[in-house]
């Protein structure tokens, strides 16, 4: 079991979603979705480890193609609300 109130993935053979985020309830020793209510499980396994920060951050090609569309956007956006 994982340790109390800690949120993982479940398993349920119930409803018609599978694959739920729940915890188990040590208070009254049952299962709960996150959104607290009890459901039962079949299976459990706890969250991946998310991905390191370098795997975050943008190569310069990236951010050059995002810098590129802002200033795109921005002419059209001066295009459109041109009053002269």
């Amino acid at each position: 079991m994982p340790d109390d109130d800690i949120i993982v993935l479940i398993a349920t053979p119930e409803g018609s979603e599978p694959v739920w985020l729940g915890y188990f309830s040590g208070d009254d020793r049952e299962w709960r979705t996150v959104e607290g209510d009890t459901i039962e499980v079949t299976f459990w396994q706890h969250l991946p480890e998310p991905p390191p920060a370098a795997a975050h951050k943008l190569s310069r090609a990236q951010k050059k193609r995002i810098r590129k569309r802002e200033a795109n956007r921005a002419a059209i956006f001066a295009i459109d609300n041109d009053t002269e």
